[in-house]
């Protein structure tokens, strides 16, 4: 059985009290368009028809796409938003068996219609307004917080999902919202390329999905702020705002992100700066809304290997902006009272006096004297160098030398198979975007090829039709002189008028049997398409490739973390010296502090 398309859809919604189940829906009257159809707001994955009963609109959501847990998703997404009872979500209600096409029953969603600007529309209204997009922006981050405090993201945060009415606003389109029930799935849909994280795919499903989507719009309305020309110049309003996909994959190397960072406003500044980061992380380790303070900005993001091996080895890894703010271990002093080496002192400075006495006295030889004297030094020395290497701060001190080298030679190597993982993953993750957008752009294709030839029969019925409505008023416009021509003329004018009403109905006929064909053939071509796109998300999806990259990148960081605690760890032994030690020894410098733990 193949899923309706929307063609499908549009035709059963012509007749709404056959085609719905709810009592609600089947009372009410599709919007139509100029052609006396229903209008529909298609998007990828649904058609949504405005049905109003009594003066109340409603939104009939119909998927064009058949996901096997689409009533399981909507139903814990309902019970939590109904739990929490939010002001910017719009009531729901799904329906497994909502609305009957080609005499088979299929879901949809029954919601409140809600009222209001998108927000791209909204914004570019108010381009001369800072105030109002200072407090759009504002009440947007009230209503992620919210969200996240819940453990909830809307999944999917962009121009057309976001209603403004006033100082109201109004989240629609709950198909890729994560709600903690649905924690261990994975996501239904990557949301709007030009709003989500360029390494975002199924495997990320969590309640930080709406911080990336956040800050995107954040930056683009704090700039709109400043210089509303940038809507025009940076060619806004389509599907983006400022910035797009292209700025995510190659950050501060675009026009937008060089035009933005011209722009002199400190709050706007640190965004960028929060923005870069986030490119660097993985997409569910994302900046905070709570942003602690500015961070170092890293030089290339992890998705874009740089042009050069060497350069890779070198990169800052996402471990390196937390080891650069961790204050350095405090200084390790040598600590004792170091009386066996001052005994072990006095005594070699007595024998030396003593030999050099005896030599004077002239009971021992030159050679003699020297040998006593040498000797006695150098097993001073002797000793005090094995006394040394076996104090615990040297020891530890050594041991922590030895572990450095290893550790960043680990860390080379790691470097370098993430530097090589990484152009792999990227030209993966390129030929998979370009199959499944040639793909998407095909599926466009044949929608719009159905589209254009229903409308086509649409226009030949109606040609139709009005012919036999002009033949119609010709038949009727003859006024016969007497009353027999009259009774005659009668008689033989309803004769043509039911061949007329004949041929009409025969025209619609013809025109539904036209437009089903279409459908039908076009249906089997979009279900190919579908199929095509499953086969091209299983094949990557097998290859595990995030988690792959998870694993190297959580290597990666760890082996720096290690680096970087090794070598904050020995910079606090630099007083830990032979010098050091002999100045303790002789008084010259206090013994203060201890090794570390």
């Amino acid at each position: 059985m193949s899923w309706p398309t929307m063609s499908d859809y549009q035709e059963a919604v012509q007749h709404p009290a056959s085609c719905f189940r709810d009592p609600q829906l089947r009372r009410g009257v599709a919007q139509l368009d100029r052609l006396g159809l229903p209008l529909p707001v298609t998007g990828n994955f649904a058609s949504v028809y405005r049905i109003v009963t009594g003066g109340t609109p409603y939104a009939a959501r119909c998927f064009l796409r058949h996901r096997p847990d689409h009533e399981h998703r909507y139903t814990a997404i309902g019970h939590c938003l109904r739990q929490h009872a939010f002001g910017f979500t719009v009531n729901f209600e799904y329906q497994g068996q909502g609305i009957r096409v080609r005499n088979q029953w299929y879901p949809l969603v029954k919601m409140e219609w809600a009222r209001g600007l998108t927000l791209g529309a909204f914004v570019e209204s108010h381009l001369g307004d800072p105030a109002a997009l200072a407090r759009v922006s504002r009440r947007l981050h009230q209503i992620i917080s919210q969200l996240r405090a819940a453990s909830i993201a809307h999944g999917d945060l962009q121009l057309g999902n976001v209603l403004v009415a006033g100082d109201d606003i109004k989240l629609i389109d709950y198909d890729g919202m994560y709600v903690p029930r649905l924690r261990g799935l994975p996501a239904p849909e990557l949301g709007h390329p030009h709003f989500q994280h360029p390494g975002r795919s199924t495997a990320h499903f969590g309640s930080y999905l709406d911080d990336f989507s956040l800050m995107v719009i954040t930056i683009s309305l704090a700039a709109l702020q400043v210089e509303p020309g940038l809507w025009q110049e940076l060619q806004a309003g389509d599907d983006c705002l400022l910035l797009r996909r292209e700025d995510f994959r190659r950050p501060g190397q675009t026009r937008a992100w060089q035009v933005l960072e011209k722009i002199k406003d400190p709050s706007l500044a640190t965004w960028l700066e929060r923005l870069q980061h986030c490119l660097a992380q993985a997409p569910d380790r994302a900046v905070p809304l709570e942003w602690p303070g500015p961070v170092r900005v890293l030089s290339s993001p992890r998705w874009h290997p740089a042009p050069v091996e060497k350069e890779a080895a070198a990169a800052v890894t996402p471990a390196d902006w937390i080891t650069q703010f961790v204050p350095a271990s405090p200084p390790v002093r040598l600590v004792g009272s170091f009386w066996l080496e001052r005994v072990t002192m006095l005594l070699l400075v007595a024998w030396c006096g003593a030999v050099i006495y005896w030599s004077r006295a002239g009971g021992l030889r030159a050679w003699d004297a020297w040998r006593c004297g040498g000797g006695g030094v150098a097993a001073l020395g002797l000793g005090l160098a094995l006394r040394y290497a076996g104090l615990t701060p040297v020891r530890e001190k050594h041991r922590l030398a030895f572990r450095r080298p290893l550790a960043q030679w680990r860390l080379a190597r790691l470097r370098r198979r993430l530097f090589r993982f990484q152009a792999r993953y990227d030209r993966l993750l390129q030929a998979r975007d370009a199959r499944i957008a040639s793909l998407d752009a095909q599926e466009a294709r044949l929608r719009a090829e159905e589209k254009t030839r229903i409308q086509a029969i649409h226009r030949q019925m109606e040609e139709r039709l009005r012919a036999l409505s002009r033949e119609r008023d010709a038949v009727g416009s003859g006024v016969p002189g007497s009353w027999l021509l009259w009774l005659a003329s009668g008689a033989y004018r309803a004769v043509v008028l039911h061949n007329i009403k004949v041929k009409e109905a025969q025209a619609v006929q013809v025109a539904a049997a036209r437009q089903a064909s279409v459908s039908q053939e076009l249906a089997a071509r979009l279900a190919r398409v579908a199929v095509h796109r499953r086969e091209v998300h299983r094949r990557y999806d097998g290859l595990g490739l995030e988690r792959q990259l998870e694993e190297l990148t959580a290597a990666v960081a760890a082996a720096q973390l290690e680096t970087g605690q090794l070598r904050r760890q020995l910079s606090g032994y630099h007083q830990v010296t032979p010098m050091t030690y002999l100045r303790s020894i002789l008084g010259l410098q206090r013994g203060l502090g201890s090794p570390p733990g």
